[in-house]
């Protein structure tokens, strides 16, 4: 089953695409994106505007083992950073999962992090391509259309997807959280 096909993906914009056969804002993106891990970008087109914008990060992995979840981890890590997209969708032969790119990543405090574990709380849902019912809440939710006319914001079937995403767990808010800390922190040592 080629997942991407289903999703409606197949023409998300590979990083080795020839940036002469792209508009400027989409050679733009993938240069800001060149170094994440990922595959490819599907990106959204303002029809009035004719601007470009990416709206989900797509990674092919052999199999979800240890050593593919901590780069995993390390593309989620660069997304949030980032901060313009909500999902990576990162698929194998036979299953997908889809990452909440607005949720602060794994932070790497010591050396023998259980990457299965910490992934699960970044995760908003895998499904297997055995199941026809899961592939059908996936092509409802997930795909092309789906992310195109917002389905996942007013879709009642969509709410578990909301209440995943927490725009507050987002990168600015994080620096400004760190940065409150920070001057707290420096002013309890200047007393």
């Amino acid at each position: 089953m080629n997942i991407l096909e289903e999703l409606s993906l197949q023409h998300s914009i590979s990083l080795n695409s020839d940036k002469k056969m792209l508009s400027e804002s989409e050679a733009h993106i993938l240069n800001e994106v060149s170094e994440f891990g990922i595959d490819s970008v599907y990106i959204n087109i303002d029809d009035e505007t004719k601007n470009a914008f990416p709206a989900i990060f797509i990674k092919q992995v052999l199999a979800f083992d240890s050593e593919t979840l901590q780069i995993i981890s390390n593309i989620h890590r660069k997304i949030w950073n980032y901060n313009k997209v909500l999902f990576l969708y990162a698929y194998s032969n036979t299953e997908i999962r889809i990452y909440n790119c607005t949720k602060t990543p794994v932070i790497q405090k010591k050396e023998d992090i259980d990457y299965e574990k910490e992934l699960k709380s970044l995760e908003i849902n895998s499904y297997s391509y055995d199941d026809k019912k899961q592939l059908q809440e996936l092509n409802t939710l997930f795909s092309k259309i789906a992310i195109d006319t917002g389905v996942i914001w007013t879709l009642e079937k969509a709410k578990f997807i909301r209440d995943k995403i927490n725009l507050q767990h987002k990168v600015d808010k994080y620096l400004v959280e760190s940065l409150i800390n920070t001057t707290e922190q420096l002013k309890k040592r200047e007393s």
